[in-house]
């Protein structure tokens, strides 16, 4: 069988835990003035904390509610996110002995908010989620899939060693796999928060593409980091919030296991099992360090997914 679709979806009222007493970006060109002590009009008022001394800084007078420092919406629904994906599904079984289901998926995930509780970047603005428009944090534009189950030909009934001992050592045995290999996510540059105003989120003064041009790829240049500058005292940034060229490694991995059943009698049944994951041991290379400033930005530093291997013997009665 063979199956050729679309998938699109909109997501609306995503949750967000929003910052809300945040001022207009228009205050950011006052520059140091901003830092600077004023007459604090809540002196006497509140009793307690920063806004109980007799001056305060001049940014605090201008946030929505000046007479707080912060000031959070849990859970605000105002997250959008747009999804399309073309897929391809093959399901084809074998005579008896063989079947394999393969997949691919060609897909674009762009949102305005990170996702709630693994997302990776940041909002720079929270009065315009626009400007935070981008690919998702978990995008990943291909994915490539197959499931397989083999019986081998061997033993009672079967094509080859149908009889004698070797039907009875050889016979039973099936094997069954999956393999994925996927895309990575979109990198998100991290420079230091020049915003110095809380409430706002500097992104990185993005120069050109930071996609490598001149030199092969490796862990330790894993994009060209001379893209990307710490942004301007007071600004934020011209980045987006995910890159729109530069990924996480790819992923690939391949389960195998092997497992055969035997009847002892009526009533008593073993299956044996050995299973491999990550039977090729292709690591999976953790996201590059994107701190812009740091002495290890754009480069990968870690990795996981060594394979592992496993038996189990399983009797029922």
């Amino acid at each position: 069988m063979f199956e050729l679709g679309y998938i699109g979806s909109r997501g609306l009222h995503l949750w967000n835990d929003q910052q809300v007493n945040v001022p207009s970006t228009s205050v950011l060109s006052q520059g140091n003035a901003l830092l600077q002590q004023v007459a604090n009009p809540f002196y006497g008022e509140i009793k307690n904390g920063t806004l109980s001394t007799k001056t305060v800084q001049s940014v605090q007078l201008l946030r929505p509610y000046p007479q707080y420092t912060g000031v959070s919406q849990k859970r605000d629904p105002e997250g959008d996110s747009i999804y399309h994906a073309l897929y391809m599904k093959v399901d084809k079984s074998f005579s008896h002995n063989y079947s394999v289901l393969a997949s691919y998926t060609w897909s674009k995930l762009i949102d305005d908010v990170s996702e709630r509780f693994a997302g990776t970047s940041n909002i720079s603005d929270p009065n315009n989620l626009r400007a935070a428009r981008a690919l998702g944090d978990f995008d990943a534009p291909q994915v490539f899939t197959v499931a397989h189950v083999i019986t081998l030909p061997f033993g009672k009934k079967e094509m080859y060693l149908n009889h004698g001992p070797a039907a009875y050592v050889l016979g039973g045995w099936q094997l069954n796999g999956v393999l994925r290999a996927q895309s990575g996510y979109p990198i998100s540059i991290t420079p230091p928060n020049e915003a110095n105003v809380s409430g706002f989120t500097s992104y990185a003064n993005k120069l050109h593409s930071g996609r490598p041009s001149t030199t092969p790829r490796s862990l330790n240049a894993w994009f060209d980091t001379t893209a990307f500058q710490i942004p301007a005292p007071f600004s934020l940034g011209n980045d987006s919030r995910n890159e729109p060229d530069l990924r996480t490694p790819r992923s690939f991995d391949y389960d195998l296991g092997v497992d055969r059943s035997q009847a002892f009698g009526e009533r008593v049944k073993g299956q044996f099992r050995a299973e491999a994951f990550n039977l090729t041991n292709t690591p999976l290379y953790s996201a590059p360090n994107s701190t812009v400033g740091n002495a290890n930005f754009g480069r990968i530093l870690g990795g996981s997914n060594n394979r592992v291997l496993q038996l189990g013997l399983r009797i029922s009665y």
